[in-house]
């Protein structure tokens, strides 16, 4: 993930798919924390699901909103593209001011939202944005996603691990048996060792 945004080629989305709890939010949420130093423009969650346009999926962004809104005119309120056009001005003079910045689509749940069409709005900012989205959907071939599947059993006792140490080879053997019963899906895993 992070050798597909590392490139720093403009127009680049990345994205992750695979079953609903399988891991792909806390896979970008972790990416995103783990190299927050990459971003010193920000990083912000993007919720896309039940969006069918890039436009409206960042106009109901609270974390970026919040941030530019009370810098717009009255002129640039009035209507969702003169919005969309101010945060796209912001968005640039915090990738000129300050460096790199982390959009995370999650949840897409409309293909069309990470479509060239829809993703140029903001990918003409050029390759300091990165841009990583997340989604139940298979995407088509063209678009290169990485595909999240069932954690292996090391990687889902890591997991595990992660939230409770285990003591003993008893304590071993009942993640094991764990692990085993949830079929290796990040998201169960992680709240049943929570």
């Amino acid at each position: 993930l992070r050798g597909r945004l590392l490139d720093d080629r403009s127009g680049v989305v990345c994205g992750i798919h695979g079953l609903g709890g399988v891991g792909k939010t806390e896979l970008a949420f972790t990416y995103a924390h783990a190299f927050a130093g990459a971003y010193p423009g920000g990083r912000y969650e993007v919720r896309c699901e039940g969006k069918a346009s890039l436009q409206d999926a960042l106009l109901n962004t609270d974390s970026l909103t919040s941030l530019y809104r009370d810098r717009m005119s009255e002129s640039e309120r009035r209507s969702p593209e003169s919005c969309v056009s101010a945060l796209v001005s912001w968005l640039r003079a915090r990738l000129n001011n300050d460096g790199h910045v982390l959009l995370v689509l999650d949840n897409v749940t409309d293909l069309t939202l990470v479509s060239h069409t829809e993703t140029d709005l903001l990918t003409t900012l050029g390759p300091g944005l990165h841009l990583l989205a997340t989604s139940r959907l298979h995407p088509p071939s063209d678009m290169g996603w990485l595909t999240l599947g069932e954690l292996s059993e090391s990687d889902a006792l890591d997991l595990v691990e992660k939230h409770r140490l285990i003591q003993d080879a008893d304590e071993q053997r009942a993640a094991r048996e764990i692990v085993k019963r949830l079929g290796g899906y990040a998201l169960a895993v992680e709240l049943v060792s929570s």
